[in-house]
């Protein structure tokens, strides 16, 4: 028996036992209580233990409706729970975060804390905020330059110099008009040049 949704963890061989104990349970057992039972038993659930629950129970969304079909209060104790033995993992964070504020239990300023702990965990998982979260976030006058930080941060990673170079004219025309956005993401942006440049040797 395999489940769609766990892909190649239905036949993943190198898991380790926690995992791979999990992974056999949830193939066979949809139902909240028995899972539940099981999750209970472990101290500290594993990276790769959340994601295979995460998969399994909510089949690629942010609730379980087209996965095992829990109700939303079942949903909520169980990721609670998950997060209570994985409080260093960014997925199970974020899938606590998303259900909060999918079941309009908190809103995004009251969960932000938990994206920012998750991306400082993991900095891909800035992607998991959407665009129009960004509008929320850009009327906190603390937050809106806290997330331009982390945006640099993650893309001084991946991007070369050029990149920004190509960037920055662009800034005046994003964040509708604050100009001490603009003017607090051109400054970071020029000194992340300086950086590359002197790490390159140059500076043109």
């Amino acid at each position: 028996m395999k489940l769609y949704q766990l892909g190649k963890y239905n036949t993943k061989t190198d898991l380790s036992q926690q995992s791979s104990e999990i992974r056999d349970f949830v193939i066979v057992n949809h139902d909240y209580k028995s899972i539940r039972q099981l999750i209970k038993k472990y101290k500290e659930l594993e990276e790769e233990s959340v994601i295979i629950l995460k998969k399994a129970i909510l089949a690629g969304y942010w609730d379980s409706h087209y996965g095992f079909g829990w109700d939303k209060g079942n949903e909520i104790e169980f990721w609670e729970l998950v997060y209570s033995k994985s409080e260093n993992s960014g997925v199970a964070i974020l899938t606590l975060a998303e259900l909060y504020r999918g079941h309009k239990v908190k809103s995004l300023t009251e969960v932000i804390e938990m994206y920012i702990k998750a991306i400082e965990i993991n900095s891909e998982h800035y992607y998991s905020i959407q665009p129009e979260d960004f509008e929320i976030i850009r009327r906190d006058e603390k937050l809106k330059f806290k997330f331009i930080d982390i945006e640099l941060k993650l893309l001084e990673k991946q991007w070369d110099i050029d990149e920004f170079r190509e960037e920055l004219p662009y800034i005046s025309r994003q964040f509708n008009g604050d100009k001490k956005l603009v003017e607090y993401k051109t400054e970071k942006i020029n000194e992340i040049i300086k950086r590359k440049a002197t790490n390159n040797g140059s500076y043109n």
